[in-house]
């Protein structure tokens, strides 16, 4: 369970401990599974370690090997519906067995032997066939005795389930708990500690405990024996009390207690304590910056949205990735990302083309309508200037004294009408001595054109 600590103790002081309040968790809680297939060799080797993860899917996703590197790192993956082994990938595991063993046995001309616990995986008719082709001997563990007999549960899981606990607990602390533990944080906590726990130290000290290699059955068969079974002299390996070794024999970084028992019997001054106190503040800032500059890391991590590693046909299942399959993958997956980055760019750049020319046609709209009220306001101001100045003429031919006809007529009946009017008023002057016509001027039209005198107006001198 990948959210789930050893058991462990803490240390609060009495006042925090009776407040109620112990802040800080102990244990993420998370109780997904992945399975861990290990397998380790008499020469102090370990082969690649296999892990599956739970997926319903059936497929791997690009955010759980975010950390894992297929040049530094080497891993295999699967994944099954619970996370658990299954008779398929027990089966496919072999292949992986075969190829990293096969030449320390002549390139398989001489046997092997796998010894394997009673998992039903490993017993399956097809596993077992496969190995006698492949000159592999199966060794099963009886029922019931691996944590006496399997190295790996003696002397190898105990350690990487410590280092990964602390790994964990480091993470936790680190992120103060905002940060869940998933999937995608998995394998940077389960490599360091993997790395630390099958080294070859220990390997050669499981080999030895579980008696297999070298050939040892009495160091399992001794620590089951009564306690009386041998009577022996307790004196005669008593070990005797080792001698009290003096101050000046300890250790400088060991005698840190007694100098600061000495410099409490001295007598603290202001500035002592104030140094103190700030350094310690000091520290406590940086592990709070330092935690939340993780916890921000690690939640920008969970923006991604993960997508399949390998491209499964429909109604196939996952087997056994090696770090160039998951290489080939990631290589092809970056080869993708990177023309989708290029569509992007050229969609963009279209978009952008498209704004540009968007952009000029309104500047162009926005210049022609400008030319259009320019060229509106000029023509308003011609006609209001050639109106004011057919109005100065007006004016000025009305201060000159010329007569004025009255207003122009509009038909022929008006003009008639002047007409009548104009006779009668000749008839009336006739009895006057002298008649005077108005004086007729070379009256011009708009257009030009000279205005003639009526014709019955010829016979009259002016």
């Amino acid at each position: 369970m990948i959210g789930k600590l050893q058991k462990t103790k803490r240390i609060f002081n009495l006042e925090h401990w009776a407040s109620g309040k112990l802040r800080g968790t102990g244990e993420d809680g998370n109780r997904e599974w992945i399975t861990l297939v290990a397998c380790i060799s008499a020469d102090g080797s370990y082969l690649p370690p296999s892990v599956i993860y739970s997926a319903k899917t059936g497929n791997l996703q690009t955010t759980w090997l975010e950390d894992f590197d297929p040049k530094e790192h080497t891993c295999h993956f699967a994944s099954s519906e619970k996370g658990w082994t299954n008779d398929k990938l027990g089966f496919k595991w072999l292949e992986i067995f075969d190829r990293y063993t096969k030449a320390k046995a002549r390139q398989g001309r001489d046997w092997r032997v796998l010894w394997a616990d009673g998992h039903g995986s490993h017993l399956s008719m097809d596993f077992l066939l496969w190995s006698i082709e492949h000159r592999i001997h199966i060794a099963v563990y009886p029922s019931h005795s691996t944590h006496r007999l399997q190295p790996l549960d003696i002397g190898l899981f105990r350690p990487l389930a410590s280092y990964y606990s602390t790994n964990l607990s480091n993470f936790i602390a680190a992120t103060r708990g905002y940060i869940s533990v998933g999937k995608r944080e998995f394998f940077a906590l389960f490599w360091p500690a993997f790395q630390k726990a099958f080294s070859e130290k220990n390997i050669d000290s499981a080999w030895a405990k579980s008696g297999l290699w070298p050939w040892d059955p009495d160091s399992v068969l001794d620590p089951l024996k009564p306690a009386d079974f041998e009577a022996t002299n307790p004196n005669e390996n008593e070990p005797s009390t080792p001698p009290t070794k003096s101050l000046t024999e300890i250790p400088l970084d060991l005698r840190w207690r007694d100098m600061r028992k000495a410099v409490d019997e001295a007598g603290r001054g202001p500035t002592y304590s104030l140094i103190e106190r700030l350094q310690a503040e000091n520290q406590i800032l940086k592990h709070q910056v330092q935690a939340y500059e993780s916890v921000f890391k690690h939640k920008e991590r969970r923006k991604k949205k993960g997508r399949a590693v390998f491209e499964l046909e429909e109604g196939e299942t996952t087997g056994w990735y090696s770090p160039q399959k998951v290489l080939t993958a990631q290589q092809r997956l970056q080869q993708l990302d990177e023309e989708e980055q290029l569509q992007r760019e050229l969609k963009e750049q279209e978009k952008l083309r498209k704004r540009q020319a968007k952009e000029e046609k309104q500047r162009e709209l926005a210049l022609r309508k400008q030319q259009r009220e320019q060229a509106r306001k000029e023509k308003t101001e011609l006609q209001a200037r050639k109106q004011a100045e057919k109005e100065q003429r007006a004016i000025s031919k009305r201060a000159a004294g010329r007569p004025q006809s009255g207003p122009k007529p509009t038909n022929q009946r008006q003009k008639n009408k002047d007409v009548q009017q104009i006779r009668l008023n000749i008839g009336e002057s006739n009895n006057n001595e002298d008649v005077h016509m108005p004086v007729q001027d070379n009256r011009k039209s708009r257009s030009g054109r000279r205005i003639k005198q009526p014709q019955y107006l010829d016979d009259y001198e002016i």
